[in-house]
């Protein structure tokens, strides 16, 4: 027989009480899962002719249905937060304290029934809908024994998970007297790092010139936000084959994570319902001492939220961005005491408080504004940095593929290779150009440098470098074979052994001839071996003259994109390579290919310097289309370089050429310009005639 005053009795009592949360939580489950996925089975129906492949696609969808993805812990979330508020709740109301108090029961204990039963809740009704979608899975030939691992560990992690976000809940109606403000507390807590950090970007990105979104990235990584952690984890599992091992890699360090935090968060509950005052009922804040810290970690990110608000609508005014502080601290007590007090006329008290959140908000807008910690103006020791990988757009637009997942790398591939071990030509130009001031005039490029310390902590600073002045410095660390190696991607072995070559094209940014497939290894070594010729000056000198287009068949992976065209420009420099050309005639001046008599028009488009409006001037007659030539450039070509480009501070200027197709005798397999016959031109303002101009 059950003693009416055991453990397990106040289980039951308490399970009574809240019948209703309970039987919420398992109608929530069953339309969730069985009712949902009987939908979804019957939905699919037609395609059980495909026979094993219907199977196959049925089962993985089951196992993604039942496994770990966004949607359920979105469920899971809300119901934790209502499943705490509900059984707490009644702290936040002196008659419901006065019934549970009047019960001989010890604090201890009637804080571990409700807690106990609040997981309950969870864990039982939502096993009871698995199973039973199990069942009806297992019954159609849907449930395997890699789905039935799968299921059971996703469970168990969205138990973890539950737990952690039910802790913080119960934290939240602790410190709190009232159901609203424990609900708003909650939500603080789970994005409070994430705002944080958010904030933080700004201010770097608003006051510190030599900050790289590679640093944002990195700054944007939380560590006590279960919510974010867990969430920033399981969202790119939606598309992947769900397989325990693959769990484990991905998920595994994260779920240890948030078992620790919610170990530390179970024990904090408890000491603050231990010890929360039994007369904080209907008060904003339960424990009174915590008020002015609560109001000051509020009003900092409050305050900046607006100030830098107030920076970028006012393209960032220092006056501005600081009336912009003022009006968040003051927005930020009036609001706060008002909650806090429930009283408008608590705008008048409590102002020691928000002016040391004004001190702290100002004694941070300093560290950022005047540059206190030398940000800036940071460059490590050579003999501190291990490699190093410098990269500009400006410097050469080279596309990088990741082949084995299938998908667009751009720069960071060369960020990630490319390791540069002449540190010390590196720092001493890194260290002259942050104590530099540019000037209006000079020809600088922004170029992102990623420093590899010795202590393996990775370093990122975007800084503008006057090439002019460096170009010794460019063209040691440029020209070297490190640099090359880790910039481009055709020094990468896999490459040639591993991907297949689809086919091969040389362009002059008009007109495109096909090569020989045979002669992609002679075409591959000869470029390779002109490279070595590419330097600062070659690049900062000269537009390329023509391009090579390898279509790579992505056909050794399996992803969503099966080809990926790799462009490398050719500079007249470049022998082995202009050699080739030249002896299979694949590509010629695109001056002597678009003459005046085969351009049915040119299209010329600029904008003043203060219209946003574009203006469209049309040219048909052949002799003024043989003076707007020679300002012209194709764009396919300019695009590898931002070195070249002339032209006033006025006006920007575009050409377009429209023809019909162009053929070339010499050509190799198929020719073409484009398909809808219009090529883009950069344009040398000052070549211009005179009749363009006005």
């Amino acid at each position: 027989m059950m003693l009416k005053n055991s453990f397990w009795a106040n289980m039951r009592e308490n399970l009574k009480r809240r019948n209703g949360i309970t039987v919420i939580f398992f109608v929530i489950f069953f339309l969730a899962y069985p009712v949902g996925w009987a939908l979804f089975t019957s939905s699919m129906t037609a395609n059980a002719e495909l026979g094993e492949v219907y199977r196959q696609e049925m089962t993985a969808a089951m196992t993604t249905y039942l496994g770990l993805n966004s949607l359920t812990a979105a469920l899971v979330t809300l119901m934790a937060v209502v499943c705490a508020v509900q059984g707490f709740s009644y702290v936040f109301r002196r008659q419901k304290m006065d019934v549970y108090m009047s019960v001989p029961v010890s604090k201890e204990r009637r804080f571990c029934v409700i807690y106990l039963n609040g997981i309950l809740i969870y864990a039982v009704s939502f096993l009871v809908s698995i199973l039973v979608t199990a069942c009806i899975g297992a019954a159609n030939g849907f449930l395997t024994v890699n789905a039935v691992k799968v299921i059971i560990y996703s469970y168990l992690a969205f138990l973890i998970y539950y737990m952690v976000i039910y802790n913080i809940s119960v934290i939240a109606v602790m410190l709190t007297g009232n159901l609203l403000i424990s609900l708003c507390a909650t939500a603080v807590f789970l994005v409070y790092e994430l705002a944080v950090k958010g904030i933080l970007i700004g201010l770097c990105s608003a006051f510190f010139s030599s900050y790289s979104q590679y640093t944002a990235s990195e700054q944007l990584k939380v560590y006590a936000s279960p919510l974010i952690l867990f969430f920033e984890k399981i969202i790119p599992i939606n598309a992947k084959g769900l397989t325990i091992p693959y769990l484990l890699e991905e998920t595994g360090m994260m779920l240890v994570k948030i078992l620790i935090i919610a170990a530390v968060t179970g024990i904090i509950a408890y000491f603050l319902y231990a010890n929360r005052p039994a007369e904080s009922c209907h008060s904003a804040i339960a424990f009174k001492k915590t008020k002015p810290v609560i109001k000051i970690l509020l009003m900092i990110p409050i305050a900046f939220t607006a100030g830098i608000l107030f920076y970028a609508v006012s393209d960032g005014k220092t006056a501005m961005t600081v009336l912009g502080l003022v009006l968040g601290i003051v927005l930020s007590h009036g609001i706060l005491e008002t909650i806090f007090e429930f009283d408008l006329k608590a705008i008048l008290k409590h102002f020691v408080s928000s002016a040391a959140a004004a001190v702290l908000v100002f004694a941070i807008f300093a560290v950022f504004k005047f540059d206190l910690t030398g940000y800036d103006t940071w460059v490590p020791r050579a003999q501190d940095v291990e490699s190093a990988a410098i990269d500009s757009s400006a410097i050469g637009i080279n596309d990088a593929y990741d082949f084995v997942n299938g998908y667009y790398w751009y720069y960071d591939y060369a960020l990630n290779e490319m390791k540069l071990t002449d540190t010390e030509t590196l720092c001493t130009l890194m260290e002259a150009t942050v104590k530099e001031k540019p000037q209006d005039g000079e020809k600088r490029i922004w170029t992102t440098v990623k420093y590899r310390m010795k202590n393996g902590k990775e370093k990122y600073r975007q800084l503008s470098i006057n090439y002019e002045k460096h170009m010794e410095e460019l063209n040691t660390l440029i020209g070297s074979e490190e640099y090359r190696k880790g910039a481009y991607q055709i020094f990468d072995d896999y490459l040639t052994a591993n991907v297949g070559i689809s086919n091969i094209r040389f362009g002059n940014g008009v007109v495109w001839n096909a090569a020989e497939l045979k002669d992609f290894s002679v075409i591959f070594e000869n470029y390779k071996k002109d490279m070595e010729n590419y330097n600062m000056k070659l690049v900062s000198s000269e537009t390329p003259v023509g391009i090579i287009h390898i279509e790579f068949d992505n056909g050794v992976v399996d992803s969503g994109r099966k080809y990926y065209v790799y462009s490398m420009p050719i500079y007249s420099s470049y022998e082995r390579t202009m050699a080739y050309v030249e002896e299979k005639g694949c590509m010629k001046d695109w001056r002597t290919q678009l003459t005046p008599e085969n351009i049915g028009k040119l299209i010329v488009e600029y904008t003043g310097e203060d219209s946003y409006e574009w203006i469209t001037e049309e040219y048909t007659d052949e002799e003024q289309i043989r003076q707007i030539l020679p300002a012209m450039e194709p764009s396919d070509l300019t695009n590898y370089t931002r070195f070249t480009r002339t032209g006033n501070t006025q006006y920007t200027y575009y050409v377009y050429a429209e023809f019909g197709a162009l053929q070339d005798e010499n050509a190799v397999g198929d020719e073409y310009i484009y398909s809808n016959n219009r090529v883009t031109f950069d344009v040398n303002y000052e070549l211009l005639p005179d009749f363009v101009k006005e």
